[in-house]
């Protein structure tokens, strides 16, 4: 499968798709930073995605995050420093947020999806991205819900 270029990735949700893609086009999944999971969830079995815990995943989120979202290289900082150790923490706690946004949090480092899938194995570039867009967050889902359950019940004139 291909993964987006570098110049499209727009997105929180691109990175992920492209870690996922790489985890596919892998001979040996444990080398991977994210893996496609499926997990039972409250009886029902779910699709998603888990972080491997042996590659460090706090810190390699928060590497990602930082390059991607906020343009900047947190491996050339001085690791010593309570401000790198900081500017760690909160990139991190960034990246959780924008993730519970779009997905389910099951476990440490892994999220399931709620109405549209990140990844779907041997899909196209094309498609994935028409998919990708029409991933909303969680807010967003309620008001359409919302939205949907008030015109119902409105009376028609």
């Amino acid at each position: 499968m291909k993964q987006f270029s570098a110049a499209q990735v727009s997105d929180w949700k691109h990175v992920l798709y492209n870690l996922l893609v790489e985890s596919h086009n892998s001979d040996n999944n444990s080398g991977c930073l994210v893996c496609p999971v499926e997990v039972l969830h409250v009886g029902q079995k779910r699709q998603g995605f888990s972080f491997n815990p042996n590659l460090q995943p706090r810190k390699k989120i928060a590497e990602l995050y930082a390059h991607h979202v906020r343009k900047e290289t947190l491996e050339q900082q001085d690791p010593k420093s309570n401000f790198t150790e900081d500017l760690y923490k909160y990139y991190l706690r960034c990246a959780y947020q924008l993730m519970c946004k779009y997905f389910m949090k099951v476990g440490p480092f892994t999220y399931i999806y709620e109405e549209v899938p990140l990844f779907i194995a041997g899909e196209s570039l094309a498609d994935a991205e028409d998919r990708l867009r029409n991933i909303d967050t969680k807010h967003r889902r309620k008001k359409k819900k919302a939205l949907f359950h008030s015109s119902k019940s409105e009376p028609s004139s």
